[in-house]
């Protein structure tokens, strides 16, 4: 029997007021024991029943039995690490008897450092699950998706505006009529003056086939109203009515740059807020991980799409690219959410077996990197090797690894990872790669919390710094050689130390 410390609802409906009032969402608290203890009348409408039939009932007793796994997997998740790693669907059944899909986040409640229940926050994402169902059996039904999609799309030939999507005419400000009557080149009127030519030349060499183009990049564009706004651009060259054409998928990406730059300027700042709105900052995590999410049901709609007329094989290599570029922005949530997380709870360290955790982390890398040939290969000292940790240290051997293979442009990445008993009798744990290497100006400055990176180690500054924090409070050491002495471009070895247990 789970203690549970007794529920005060009117401390919780007066905390948390505005959310319960006004909240046109999901809003359910319910015990670690699996009781639901409070909900907002949203719930109570939205499933017809009254609070007497929820109140103090096992939530099992409304969510579809193939779902409860994942449920109290998510309960054991919270009283084990204080959080969930992201939102999971479950089906709930109203009082008709029908079952709505429920997008939920859970969040745990304390008192006195304990966790004795989760307010959980979800929106109904029933439509849409029942549209991904439809598009797969109804082109129409697609095609009526796919004006919905977050991300634009226009396809460009004789740079002429030959397709655009709604979403790309939200983007530019301009309707599909106005872009379909433009003159040729006209259309490169919405990008910024000093990023036009790069613009110009970049969708030239698409539409004519040739080599040596980015198939991804930012640029500033300017919308019919004058409003700057920042790009993300995912383009490649396709054949279109039997004819080479650029097909273009654009994403308004200036909210992300500039949450990246005031991020750069006042990282300290945002952390303090941060402490202090831990219940806001979760939710702006939450939302965030909806966004990402959204943007790659968008990318698999899609593929569904250019799969009917036989282009996919052509741009899968384009779609890989962008769904890498979706988890780095759902890498930097993350890592931003657990950098001011590991300051606010009780790290209690235990024993644990680093080949164990070494193991989980390559099975789990590998099934989440499956777009890149991925050779990993183990080299163990001892079964029996423990140190002192916690449940981030799986954390940082992800994060080597996972930059270990976005830094890479070999055809087959090769990862050895080796542990070792050292001179000073500390466990040793080297990560060798044939990745494109970090320079050694860089090697200590990839450690710092704010590090201006440049493209030779793009995306690792704020990943690196987080395991540097990690490792600190397990009194471990981190640093990088070149894999080869005296040549950094042939890869790089991070080693990392860790005192022994009973040492």
């Amino acid at each position: 029997m789970i203690f549970m410390t007794k529920y005060d609802k009117f401390g919780i409906r007066e905390r948390y007021k505005e959310l319960f009032e006004s909240s046109l969402e999901f809003i359910l608290v319910y015990s670690m024991d699996g009781h639901i203890l409070d909900v907002n009348d949203y719930v109570l409408n939205k499933f017809g029943y009254t609070p007497d039939e929820v109140i103090n009932k096992p939530f099992k007793d409304f969510i579809n039995k193939e779902d409860l796994r994942q449920a109290f997997k998510s309960i054991r998740e919270i009283r084990k690490k204080g959080r969930v790693s992201k939102p999971n669907v479950y089906r709930i059944k109203k009082k008709d008897g029908e079952f709505l899909y429920i997008e939920i986040f859970g969040i745990p409640l304390k008192e006195n450092g304990k966790i004795y229940a989760t307010i959980a926050t979800g929106h109904d994402i029933t439509e849409l699950r029942e549209a991904q169902q439809k598009l797969k059996e109804s082109e129409e039904m697609f095609r009526t998706i796919a004006e919905q999609s977050q991300i634009g799309i226009v396809i460009l030939q004789d740079n002429l505006v030959k397709y655009s999507n709604q979403r790309f005419a939200d983007i530019s400000g301009y309707t599909i009529k106005e872009m379909m009557v433009w003159q040729p080149g006209e259309m490169f009127k919405i990008i910024h003056p000093d990023d036009r030519q790069g613009v110009i030349e970049q969708a030239t060499k698409k539409q004519l086939g040739e080599g040596e183009v980015l198939n991804h990049y930012f640029f500033r564009g300017i919308r019919k109203d004058g409003e700057l706004r920042w790009i993300e651009n995912f383009s490649k060259t396709i054949t279109y009515e039997s004819k080479q054409a650029d097909l273009v998928l654009i994403v308004d990406a200036t909210e992300k740059k500039e949450s990246e730059q005031k991020l750069i300027e006042s990282e300290e700042k945002y952390k303090r807020a941060y402490e202090h709105e831990n219940f806001y900052k979760d939710l702006f995590v939450h939302d965030t991980n909806n966004i990402l999410q959204s943007m790659l049901s968008s990318l698999e709609i899609c593929e569904l799409k250019l799969k009917k007329l036989n282009l996919y094989d052509e741009l899968k290599d384009l779609f890989n690219l962008m769904g890498e570029q979706i988890n780095r922005g759902a890498d930097l949530v993350k890592n931003v959410s657990k950098f001011s997380k590991l300051d606010e709870f009780e790290r209690n360290l235990r024993e644990v077996n680093i080949h164990e955790v070494l193991e989980d982390t390559i099975n789990l890398v590998k099934n989440f990197m499956k777009a890149k040939k991925i050779t990993i290969s183990f080299e163990k000292f001892n079964e029996d090797i423990e140190i002192k940790a916690d449940e981030f240290i799986i954390d940082v051997f992800e994060n080597i690894i996972i930059n270990a293979i976005r830094h890479n442009n070999n055809h087959i990445v090769e990862i050895l990872i080796k542990t070792l008993i050292n001179q000073n009798g500390e466990l040793q744990i080297e990560f060798i790669d044939n990745g494109i290497g970090i320079h050694d100006s860089l090697k200590e400055l990839i450690f710092e919390r704010i590090y201006k990176e440049n493209r030779s180690v793009s995306g690792i500054g704020l990943g690196l710094s987080l395991v540097k924090k990690i490792l600190n409070f397990y009194n471990a050491e981190i640093w990088v050689e070149n894999k080869i002495p005296d040549d950094y471009s042939k890869g790089t070895k991070f080693i990392l130390t860790f005192p022994m247990v009973n040492t």
